[in-house]
């Protein structure tokens, strides 16, 4: 995986081991989620001495020679979030404007795996399901399970990845966004659209196409202005919330910490005029959050404005105003409109390679001599068989 490329500069005196100098500089990548276009852009960059530089279009190698879409890795009907392992990608796809949403297996280098073909347990029989409006999801550490909050549909969703089974599902009006706890036991979600704050679940209650356990309100609606969260990042024992009022002048950071029952407990936050129209955010090699900033996508026709890639420093609780990447001057055309320097129209989700679960996938391979046995036990959907899911190494 990219995310794993090292460059090393060691200087090391071999008989002076007390006096050795090391000089660490790692290159990784970034994956962002245009909405605007549906491509999925990659860039490499340089981390050295706690500081990012030089980020470099690191897209499909056709596109490479190509300035206005040099980055772009995937072509494709991508809507919203974007997760990973150590060998693959798995977007969240479905045509703009449309509510159903789906989620789509892609190798590290972009080629496509397959439609990750999704069932539920209904009668005793494994239907397919459609999902509604799927915002941004989660890997567990370990590859195997994935968190989708469904807007639409109201419900999060555990799936087996595996399988591709709806093994659990909670019930939460709105829901777009979700982060798992250090521990793992804990998943805490936000309601974008219907004013809900922030939920916590337990993870271990998502059984039998269910959820059996509490479910416990850990931010309420409005708590120090938080109104509209989306994108949920835990860095260390603080969880980090973008606050997103479609346009208002309250966007922002909200930091809160995690306490040791997995409470949270308000510390800060920051407004941003820079930050419009907000969703996806992710935590750097360098400890600050990257946040991905629509902007005229929600209508905002400001020429002074620039969607694009944000930094919020963790360190001083300050945003740094001039996008990191940039995307097109704000003209309310989306789509229709130029793309920006940085390559996309409007940035929503965005991932660091190291930020990817730290495992290989789950895979999905049903091999022919199964077949006969999902059948048997009631599958009634078969599409997806047809999909090998090829490993790499």
């Amino acid at each position: 995986m990219n995310s794993n490329r090292f460059n090393v500069v060691i200087g090391i005196g071999l008989g002076l081991l007390g006096s050795a100098t090391m000089v660490h500089a790692q290159t990784d990548d970034i994956y962002i989620t245009d909405y605007g276009s549906g491509n999925l852009l990659r860039y490499s960059f340089t981390y050295s001495d706690g500081t990012i530089s030089n980020f470099t279009p690191d897209g499909a190698p056709d596109n490479l020679s190509n300035p206005a879409k040099s980055a772009v890795l995937i072509a494709g009907s991508i809507k919203e979030g974007i997760q990973g392992t150590h060998n693959d990608i798995i977007v969240v796809g479905g045509q703009r404007g449309d509510s159903a949403t789906v989620l789509t297996r892609y190798t590290l280098t972009g080629n496509v795996i397959g439609e990750i073909p999704l069932t539920k347990l209904v009668g005793g029989l494994w239907v397919t399901y459609t999902m509604n409006e799927t915002g941004n999801c989660i890997i567990t550490p370990d590859g195997k399970y994935m968190y989708a909050p469904e807007q639409g549909g109201s419900v999060i969703d555990k799936i087996d990845l595996a399988t591709g089974h709806v093994i659990g599902q909670a019930s939460f009006s709105g829901v777009h966004d979700v982060v798992l706890s250090a521990d793992g036991t804990t998943l805490y979600a936000a309601a974008y659209s219907s004013g809900g704050g922030i939920k916590a679940f337990s993870t271990a209650d998502f059984v039998n196409g269910g959820y059996s356990g509490s479910v416990t309100t850990v931010i309420a609606d409005g708590n120090n202005g938080l109104s509209r969260p989306s994108g949920l990042t835990i860095s260390g024992n603080t969880l980090l919330i973008n606050q997103n009022e479609s346009g208002g002048t309250a966007n922002g950071v909200y930091e809160y910490t995690i306490n040791s029952d997995l409470s949270l407990t308000y510390k800060s936050s920051v407004t941003s005029s820079a930050l419009n129209f907000i969703f996806g955010s992710s935590i750097g090699p360098d400890g600050n959050l990257y946040i991905a900033a629509l902007g005229d996508a929600a209508g905002n026709d400001s020429t002074s404005y620039v969607d694009g890639i944000y930094e919020y420093n963790t360190t001083t609780g300050t945003v740094n105003t001039v996008a990191v990447l940039p995307g097109e001057p704000g003209d309310a055309s989306g789509s229709s409109g130029p793309y920006g320097t940085g390559g996309f129209y409007s940035p929503k989700y965005l991932e660091f390679g190291i930020d990817f679960a730290p495992s290989s996938d789950a895979g999905y391979t049903p091999e022919p001599g199964t077949v006969a046995l999902l059948f048997a036990s009631g599958l009634v959907s078969v599409a997806g068989l047809r999909r090998r899911r090829t490993r790499r190494a």
